[in-house]
């Protein structure tokens, strides 16, 4: 593991901003849901680095409460001033618009990308911290697991995400409706002509509540993800799926995931972590 800080940057995922880059060489990536029918990505970089990814969008509320146990500095396009307040307040250093960012041809306000490596050097220029994180789970392998090829998220009515086993890793389709449609595999491109599709390794579902963020005067209020307390956990990994249980106590604690009074370890490998509401379907076969 190397040593030194996990940057993460926060991704677009509106149907105009994919393809995406970055996701695809990120150790990990968090799914959680934003306004509408929308999802957003943080790309966690710590051992891996990229030289284009993007399009970086805003921070959220939720955003430093999930990323304050791993220490992590956050490449964002900026926010709403109560929202970034509260990113800074749960003490998560943050970079904006201007620091190792550069705009594409493509349309705003999807065109915003980074490079890992710049952003990490002004960190290091900010004095920032820089050491390594907690690890985010307990890895291990699926103990008892039942057989699961196919898995479907349904993040709202016109959001749907499948992951599909090819034997070697989960790949992932999108089916998106309403005044944002998509249909299909959900694709990365590198900025140098390179493109796939994106794919995980082990994919790790943590139920939370979904609740609106209230805004002071003159702000928006927001939907965030509640990541305290405790919630259903389900991991899949190599076809199989195990299912528990996870808990934290502050925003400084990693998820411990149980299941049957014992850890639920997570198969190491990419990660796509989703923080999903409680209420939503998550089917799989």
């Amino acid at each position: 593991m190397a040593e030194r800080r996990v940057l993460a940057v926060k991704i677009d995922n509106h149907c105009f901003a994919r393809p995406q880059s970055g996701p695809q060489t990120a150790d990990a990536v968090i799914e959680l849901p934003v306004e509408g029918n929308f999802t957003r990505l943080i790309a966690l970089f710590h051992d891996a680095d990229s030289t284009y990814v993007g399009p970086i969008r805003s921070g959220r509320p939720a955003d430093g409460e999930i990323l304050r146990h791993l220490g992590a500095t956050f490449a964002i396009s900026g926010g709403q001033p109560w929202i970034l307040d509260r990113i800074i307040n749960a003490g998560v250093r943050m970079l904006g618009e201007g620091t190792g960012m550069f705009r594409t041809g493509r349309y705003a306000p999807h065109n915003l990308y980074g490079d890992t490596e710049v952003l990490r050097a002004e960190a290091d220029r900010r004095q920032y911290p820089d050491q390594p994180p907690q690890q985010l789970f307990t890895f291990g392998e699926i103990r008892d697991g039942e057989l699961a090829d196919t898995i479907q998220l349904d993040w709202d009515t016109n959001n749907s995400v499948t992951w599909t086993f090819n034997g070697l890793a989960y790949l992932r389709s999108v089916s998106q409706g309403g005044g944002c449609a998509d249909q299909g595999p959900h694709m990365w491109a590198d900025g140098k002509g390179g493109s796939g599709q994106m794919a995980a390794d082990t994919l790790v579902v943590l139920f939370a509540d979904k609740y609106t963020a209230g805004a002071p005067a003159g702000g928006t209020a927001v939907p965030a993800m509640d990541t305290i307390g405790e919630g259903r956990a389900v991991v899949f990994a190599g076809g199989t799926v195990a299912e528990g249980t996870w808990a934290r106590e502050t925003i400084t604690d990693t998820f411990r995931l149980t299941r049957a009074g014992a850890t639920l370890e997570v198969p190491p490998g990419r990660l796509w972590i989703s923080i999903f509401p409680n209420g939503r379907d998550l089917t799989w076969e």
